[in-house]
């Protein structure tokens, strides 16, 4: 989450709340999309599971944005 609190128990959990974020957009108009932000230091296994999870939710397109620092 955006809040970086929001802590899934496991994949079943996220895709849950996906598709129950999907279902609450559905009726306002706009196509639910996935916009995944992550640092440049997680791992794509990550990164992997939550487009699994959304694909299972029924959301077909993911907008990645991870920013590359000279930190990293």
């Amino acid at each position: 989450m955006a809040d970086g609190k929001k802590v899934f128990a496991d994949d079943e959990d996220m895709m849950d709340f996906i598709k129950k974020e999907k279902e609450r957009w559905d009726g306002k108009g706009p196509k639910a999309r996935l916009h995944l932000r992550a640092d440049g230091k997680v791992h794509f296994t990550y990164v992997r599971r939550v487009i699994r999870a959304a694909a299972a939710a029924g959301i077909n397109e993911v907008i990645f944005v991870s920013l590359w620092s000279p930190n990293n």
